[in-house]
């Protein structure tokens, strides 16, 4: 009995040697490799990496720098502030949150800010600061309904009517008319009772105006289009002229407010003309 106990001693020992030893080995190549990986990077991204190891430091040094604690503070400022600045801040920073935390994003809903940031975009008009305020808002909402299991968060019984009001008053602000479109779909195809209400009477009305006047909207956008490259060619002159107008306008044309291309207005178009359809076949109708 004694050999036998002896025996298995040994052979664990043995076995978590050479344990011991793969992993070893496997570490050493993994270090192998990223050194060899390392040392064939561009100069961008050695860059990029220097930044990211900066930033982890700064993290370490101010832990109230971290993405968790300013989400944390961000929701406080939210459900307590009453100040446009203070509201604009905090929703910047739980858009950044959102976008790349999956954590923050179970935080955001566990905390119930759907509710705030719905009761927010009622208070909103047209003016340029609230159009900012409200892309954040869509852009949040659209991060935490990019994981399936959150949307239940942000499909709250408010939500419909809210979301159909921006796509009415804002149908001419693309980035906002095509976020609250994407939202509406991703809210009615998880929550019945949701499509319910998006399918009465009045609601459908106002969806289908909204449909009939974006089509009509697409379409003299795109006949403007194509009557403007069948024009005859400008002089050389006059082209570069237009060249350098457009290469000094370039910066301020990408960071105006409502800017989006005609794909995603097409696409919104073509979501809402499902949703539409979705509606009809529904048994109360």
């Amino acid at each position: 009995k004694i050999k036998v106990l002896q025996n298995f001693a040994r052979v664990l020992i043995r076995k978590r040697k050479l344990r011991n030893l793969k992993l070893a080995i496997l570490k050493l190549q993994s270090q192998h490799r990223g050194n060899a990986v390392r040392s064939k990077r561009s100069k961008k991204v050695r860059i990029a990496a220097k930044r990211v190891l900066e930033a982890n430091a700064r993290a370490s040094e101010q832990p109230h720098m971290k993405l968790s604690k300013r989400t944390g503070v961000a929701l406080l400022t939210l459900l307590t502030s009453t100040r446009l600045a203070e509201i604009m801040r905090a929703v910047q920073v739980l858009e950044i949150s959102t976008r790349l935390s999956e954590k923050c994003c179970f935080k955001f809903a566990e905390a119930g800010a759907a509710d705030v940031l719905y009761e927010l975009m009622r208070t909103c008009n047209r003016s340029l600061p609230h159009v900012e305020l409200l892309q954040l808002v869509l852009l949040t909402l659209q991060n935490v309904a990019f994981f399936s299991h959150l949307i239940y968060s942000i499909a709250t019984n408010s939500s419909i009517e809210i979301l159909i009001d921006l796509t009415q008053m804002f149908r001419d602000k693309e980035i906002v008319f095509c976020s609250a479109i994407r939202l509406i779909n991703k809210i009615c195809s998880i929550r019945n009772e949701l499509l319910i209400q998006c399918g009465r009477e009045e609601n459908v009305k106002r969806l289908k105006g909204i449909y009939s006047i974006s089509v009509r909207k697409s379409k003299i956008t795109t006949t403007r289009k194509t009557s403007a490259t069948t024009t005859r060619k400008p002089s050389a002159a006059a082209a570069r002229k237009t060249s350098k107008r457009s290469v000094r306008s370039r910066k301020s044309m990408t960071s105006a407010i409502g800017a989006s291309n005609d794909t995603d207005m097409q696409i919104a178009i073509t979501t809402l003309e499902h949703i539409l359809a979705i509606i009809e076949k529904l048994p109360t109708r």
